[in-house]
């Protein structure tokens, strides 16, 4: 049996829920259904449940439950309605993808390469041409990702064709 500390209490034979066990890669985090919880939890500190209910009616990890709840005292509900958003706001506007996209369905050769193969070196050259924002290789792949992938898309093979070949070499 452990014994936990939190928020000055101990809490015994708290295991880690399921969620914090796991690791994050390929999670969806739907900002709506996270606010939902926090508000589940605030409706339990009014109601006078401890941290340690949130933790097992809402299968949370105990510094989540925490963190809430120094929120909550702090600030009421408001202080745990969070974010509209989650990550970092993208570097790039609606407009310049829009650019990039234009620019890279031209294809390699309109920007100077030498074959009309796409490559990640060669799509982040075109990206910090046209925006002025140079990205890595992994950063470069994942805005191609988001360009290409999605419900309806009916993109072009040009772009679809760009996320489709990775390579190291420009």
């Amino acid at each position: 049996m452990s014994v936990d500390r939190v928020g000055g209490q101990h809490i015994r034979g708290m295991t880690a829920s399921p969620r914090s066990a796991g690791t994050r890669r390929g999670v969806v985090r739907d900002v709506d259904a996270l606010r939902e919880q926090r508000m589940r939890a605030a409706d339990m500190f009014e109601a006078g449940c401890q941290q340690v209910d949130v933790v097992n009616a809402l299968g949370v990890t105990a510094q989540a439950a925490s963190r809430w709840y120094h929120r909550w005292q702090a600030g009421g509900r408001e202080a745990l309605v969070g974010a509209a958003r989650l990550g970092r706001r993208s570097w790039l506007s609606d407009e310049q993808l829009g650019e990039v996209e234009a620019a890279l369905l031209a294809g390699p050769k309109a920007h100077g390469f030498s074959t009309d193969m796409w490559t990640l070196a060669r799509v982040a050259d075109v990206i910090e041409r046209v925006t002025g924002v140079r990205y890595s290789p992994t950063q470069t792949w994942q805005i191609l990702r988001h360009a290409s992938a999605g419900p309806g898309n009916d993109r072009p093979d040009a772009l679809r064709s760009a996320t489709t070949r990775r390579s190291r070499h420009g």
